[in-house]
């Protein structure tokens, strides 16, 4: 029945009709959306609906800023966790989680050992990372290297906390996005049972290392995808001249069994 209503209001309106939320519905002009069909909101837009994602998992959340994307341009209504361990960004943070009903924002890291670390925050807090920076670093921000302090941070394994956070966990289709600063595959070590629940996940992945130490990028990718996911698309994100210094990368769960 739903389809069928679908239809009708795209003819009626000459619009497309997209499933945003079970309750809530996009419509979207054709012609923009042919001439936008791979920009990172509209890409999104049409995974959400594909996958019936009703959770978000923002880890590495800085001040929020994924969270306002998801909500003012993807257009998702559903419930934001949010993970940031720096605390000058988690006040940001924290405002916006309080101003939304369905948005929790925490305080601390994720890793895949539970404990304290130190994280290295910048003045550019978006840089700030467990890894010390490298030569690629300060040839690409220069003296934002030269504004960095230590901070002593908490970290939790997200198998350990999520299950808390969500009761009813197993009735969730869960998109993790992970923006970390060359801390992503940590995290994801520490997924645990969580795996069964994400069907989405996007993870930053860098051409150009700027950490010491950070994962090789098809490293990491060969890790997710042997725990079933396949890669959907990179959208860059930093350039240096000519070159893609870092991408962030989707990925969904694969149809296919093991």
């Amino acid at each position: 029945m739903k389809k069928i209503v679908k239809k009708f209001i795209e003819k009626l309106s000459g619009y497309k009709v997209y499933d945003i939320s079970p309750h809530k519905y996009s419509l979207v002009n054709p012609d923009f959306d042919k001439n936008n069909w791979f920009s990172h909101e509209s890409y999104l837009r049409q995974c959400f609906s594909e996958k019936k994602i009703d959770v978000v998992i923002d880890v590495g959340a800085n001040e929020g800023q994924f969270g306002d994307f998801i909500r003012n341009s993807v257009g998702f209504d559903g419930r934001i966790i949010s993970f940031e361990p720096n605390p000058s960004s988690f006040v940001k943070l924290k405002n916006k989680a309080q101003a939304d009903d369905l948005w929790d924002a925490f305080n601390y890291a994720l890793g895949k050992e539970k404990g304290e670390l130190d994280l290295i925050a910048h003045e550019a807090s978006v840089l700030s990372s467990f890894l010390k920076p490298n030569h690629n670093f300060s040839d690409t921000f220069g003296k934002n290297v030269e504004s960095e302090k230590k901070v002593r941070v908490n970290v939790e394994i997200l198998g350990d906390v999520l299950p808390k956070i969500i009761t009813d966990l197993e009735k969730n289709n869960i998109f993790l996005k992970m923006d970390t600063q060359g801390f992503d595959f940590e995290v994801f070590s520490g997924i645990g049972r969580v795996l069964d629940r994400i069907v989405l996940m996007q993870s930053e992945v860098s051409l150009i290392p700027l950490y010491e130490g950070m994962k090789e990028w098809k490293d990491s990718l060969s890790v997710y995808e042997s725990k079933g996911f396949e890669v959907c698309t990179f959208f860059p994100i930093l350039f240096k001249g000519l070159r893609v210094v870092e991408y962030d990368c989707l990925m969904m769960k694969s149809i296919k069994k093991e």
